[in-house]
């Protein structure tokens, strides 16, 4: 059974019907993290509904992008009442040095 504080999960359109699946099995059980990247296409409406059933328990939410944001997304985050972290970032993205050089911060 995976439940508690030390559960990460992982959200993401390919994986959603194995988290549906494993919901309805007992398997997984009030998650208290995910994570969400639209690497994996997860920033979509199925995948945020998912998220949302957790809401009241949720405590971590990790959003994860290559560009802006979806519209509306920090609003859900803001609608999850329990969520104690939003942890917010940028995958690939290049940071510009004082020269003007750019390089890549991985």
């Amino acid at each position: 059974c995976l439940r508690g504080e030390h559960v990460c999960v992982h959200v993401s359109l390919a994986s959603l019907s194995f988290l549906e699946l494993s919901l309805q099995r007992g398997v997984l059980v009030a998650p208290r993290r995910m994570e969400l990247s639209d690497s994996d296409i997860a920033l979509t409406p199925e995948c945020l509904a998912f998220v949302g059933r957790f809401g009241p328990k949720l405590r971590c939410l990790s959003l994860c992008s290559k560009s802006t944001l979806p519209e509306g997304l920090l609003d859900f985050a803001r609608s999850l009442a329990s969520l104690e972290e939003l942890r917010i970032s940028g995958v690939g993205e290049s940071i510009a040095d004082d020269s003007g050089d750019e390089f890549d911060d991985d």
